[in-house]
């Protein structure tokens, strides 16, 4: 099963981001910046979740090109949105968004 990597990393990756930003604001003004760390994690644990299951297909269809191709392409695709959500939480951890 790879579409998940394939369509809901992606969405799940421009969610995060959404939420992050949505987020920030209200919980700096009641001095929970703290939890804005909990957005990226629970959104990189489930893009992880989704690359799992497409590294599992990409595993479970060895003899057919075309399928492990998509299978690649999904692995990727989640190995990306992985790799986005982690650069995107990096400033949160580096400068905190309720310092200005």
């Amino acid at each position: 099963m790879s579409w998940p990597a394939l369509v809901l990393a992606p969405t799940l990756a421009l969610l995060e981001q959404a939420l992050s930003y949505a987020l920030s604001t209200p919980l700096c003004e009641r001095q929970l910046g703290a939890w804005l760390h909990l957005v990226p994690a629970t959104g990189l644990v489930l893009v992880l979740a989704c690359t799992a299951l497409a590294l599992l297909d990409w595993r479970r269809r060895a003899g057919q090109p075309a399928g492990r191709f998509v299978s690649g392409m999904s692995l990727a695709m989640g190995g990306l949105c992985a790799l986005t959500i982690a650069a995107m939480w990096l400033p949160i951890w580096w400068l905190s968004p309720c310092a200005g």
